[in-house]
């Protein structure tokens, strides 16, 4: 069985969208898209509707759209392979996976 990957890009910092981290998906999903791995699609980027600015309301926001977004990626077959803003991100993704996940964190080193 071969496995087919679904890029998944999540910008938000927080609740901001494309700010400070929130800019990050957007600069390396191209990449990760010319990348010569089985992607199952062309890369999806979260859109989330009825943002206020309140931050707690929206992060829930964000989440619950990103589980939505993995969830509909296991469904097809995919992996998902999330790239986000920040650790929250964490929760969107644990949401849609369910109870057996591993969920790795990947940064830049710091130069000393």
């Amino acid at each position: 069985m071969r496995l087919n990957y679904q890029l998944i890009g999540v910008p938000f910092d927080l609740h901001r969208p494309g700010e400070r981290m929130g800019a990050t998906p957007a600069l390396l999903l191209p990449r990760l898209a010319a990348l010569p791995l089985p992607w199952a699609d062309v890369p999806v980027v979260l859109e989330v509707q009825g943002l206020s600015g309140e931050q707690e309301a929206d992060i829930a926001l964000i989440a619950a759209a990103l589980a939505s977004a993995v969830r509909a990626a296991r469904v097809s077959g995919a992996v998902p392979v999330v790239i986000g803003g920040d650790c929250l991100t964490a929760l969107g993704v644990v949401g849609g996976l369910g109870a057996k996940v591993s969920v790795a964190w990947l940064r830049r080193p710091r130069r000393f």
